[in-house]
């Protein structure tokens, strides 16, 4: 099946760490997460779904660590209240 739920996610956990600034704070983690969310894309157009739902659960995982990670170096620098 399709990967929809996974996409959705990684879509929103792109979204979110986009929103708290990650590209600035943790780039190299954030640009894994957009390249791993692209590669998803393409094997999602492509049909390969179990490759799309692997890109799609690692674009997951790193821009949550991202979003996360850009939190705590905004709290550690007091550049914002989490």
């Amino acid at each position: 099946p399709a990967p929809y739920e996974e996409y959705a996610l990684a879509r929103a956990a792109i979204q979110a760490a986009q929103d708290a600034d990650s590209a600035r704070y943790v780039t190299a983690i954030y640009r894994r997460a957009e390249d791993n969310f692209r590669n998803g894309q393409k094997a999602f157009k492509d049909g390969d779904n179990l490759e799309a739902k692997k890109f799609f659960r690692n674009a997951i995982q790193l821009a949550e660590k991202a979003e996360n990670m850009t939190k705590l170096k905004k709290f550690q620098s007091g550049d914002s209240f989490p």
